[in-house]
């Protein structure tokens, strides 16, 4: 038989915090052999978790401990009485669990008691722990606590699951952290197809009309370019998600450097110029007036769409868009000595497959998959390789989606301009080497060459 017990909560730091310990009578009141699951409940706030039990030794009839700094960060408090319940569900199966992060203390970032950059770390401590949907983890000694804010499959209040290193993948997301951005555009002649539904554009493109016919004049080829039109060009497309990107971050005024790049055949950063200065990128606190950045971001943008409905190269060096993005990333963190690197995400687009250069996944592997605080988003359009490019995301600890609708595009970027967030998956092997795509060009003369080489082999027949 189990029965429900009141006990009394008291604190102890050397044991984990999926564990609790009993006097042996309590046990035998709860009608359980030790290694039961219970569950701790707070009558008050209705608050819960559940954790092993065990009998302790010098614990006194009517107590239980627990863990101490587990136990603060759940609001459960020493010398108070709570509801003591064998849990009956069992573990959930899981796949994915999303974290949000915290410091604790005032001297935590100064100590570098960073939890994006500790990803690893915190990826170690949880193993093996009880969790359910909002469990709080802290450790004072490392300076950082984490919650738990969602999981794949998900679990409902109440729910647990048991976190393992080896099964499961660890996502971490912050809102109100700061971090750089930078864009990186495929600006080869195929991003000149029309084949992206404009539909429900009216709100966005208001907007921006709004700013081209009080302001910023510069806009106004581009708006004109896709407005009344049931479907723009790719290239349109990305020139209006780096508009919103752009405008996003000029708006949380955090002190945020955002560059951007533009690849085909090779790589180019697009820069603005300052005070006769000229920049990879550009801060909105350092530029000290809003309507002056907003001005800079069109000049970038609009200075980035002319110059790619220009280009008439066919190729996508990925390898070079990437490792000018790590180029970009270094001169944004050397712009601030005292901080150290920065949170970097890097959001790449792209409408096909690598046709130079190395493959992508490769370059990511080595160069950013284990780089500190830097997430890489790949965005596909047109003909992107899903599976490739979910590699991709993948080792740079981030996400792949792929678009057919402006309206969906530029609704991901915003949040994108607005949440940091990094995927810690299992372990991750060493990608297997993968050849380049051929352009159309190449391909095109390579099969006229087979033709030839297939008349001359009939004639000789």
């Amino acid at each position: 038989m189990n029965n429900s017990i009141k006990l009394t909560m008291s604190w102890g730091e050397d044991i984990s915090p999926s564990n609790i310990y009993l006097h042996g009578k309590d046990l035998e009141a709860l009608g359980i052999p030790k290694g039961t699951l219970l569950e701790v409940t707070d009558e008050i706030s209705g608050t819960s978790f559940v954790s092993t039990a065990y009998e302790g030794e010098n614990i006194e009839q009517g107590s239980f401990l627990a863990n101490q700094s587990f136990s603060e960060a759940m609001g459960f408090m020493e010398g108070f009485e709570y509801d003591l319940l064998a849990y009956q569900n069992g573990f959930k199966p899981i796949k994915k669990v999303t974290i949000t992060p915290g410091r604790i203390g005032e001297e935590s970032e100064k100590n570098g008691a960073d939890p994006i950059a500790n990803i690893n770390l915190i990826k170690e401590l949880m193993d093996g722990l009880i969790l359910g949907r909002e469990y709080s983890l802290s450790w004072p000694e490392e300076g950082f606590m984490v919650k738990v804010k969602k999981t794949e499959p998900p679990i409902q209040t109440g729910e647990i699951f048991r976190f393992d290193k080896t099964e499961h993948d660890l996502s971490i997301e912050t809102v109100a952290e700061e971090f750089n951005g930078i864009l990186v555009f495929d600006i080869s002649s195929s991003m000149s197809k029309r084949d992206i539904d404009a539909q429900n554009t009216e709100t966005i493109l208001a907007a921006f009309n709004n700013l081209a016919q009080h302001e910023l004049s510069q806009l106004e080829p581009l708006l004109k370019e896709v407005e009344n039109r049931p479907m723009i060009r790719r290239l349109d497309t990305a020139a209006l998600a780096a508009l919103v990107f752009l405008e996003q971050k000029i708006g949380r005024g955090k002190g945020e450097k955002v560059g951007l790049i533009g690849f085909s055949d090779d790589a180019t950063v697009l820069t603005t110029t300052v005070d006769d200065n000229v920049q990879n990128f550009f801060n909105v606190d350092n530029i000290g007036r809003k309507g002056l950045a907003q001005l800079l971001m069109v000049m970038l943008v609009t200075n980035f769409w002319q110059r790619a409905q220009q280009s008439d190269k066919r190729g996508t060096n990925l390898e070079a868009a990437l490792l000018k993005a790590i180029e970009l990333a270094d001169q944004m963190d050397v712009a601030n000595p005292e901080t150290g690197q920065e949170n970097t995400m890097i959001v790449l687009l792209t409408d096909g497959r690598f046709t130079s250069g190395r493959s992508p996944t490769e370059v990511v592997y080595k160069h950013i998959k284990d780089r500190p605080k830097t997430v890489v988003h790949v965005i596909g359009i047109g003909e992107a390789d899903e599976d490739l490019y979910k590699a991709v995301a993948e080792y740079g600890h981030g996400s792949f989606k792929k678009f057919t609708q402006v309206d969906d595009l530029t609704s991901y970027y915003s949040r994108l301009a607005n949440a940091f967030k990094m995927d810690l998956r299992k372990e991750e092997a060493e990608p297997a080497e993968e050849t380049e795509e051929s352009t159309d060009d190449n391909s095109e003369e390579k099969e006229l060459e087979k033709e030839i080489q297939e008349l001359k082999d009939s004639m000789d027949n």
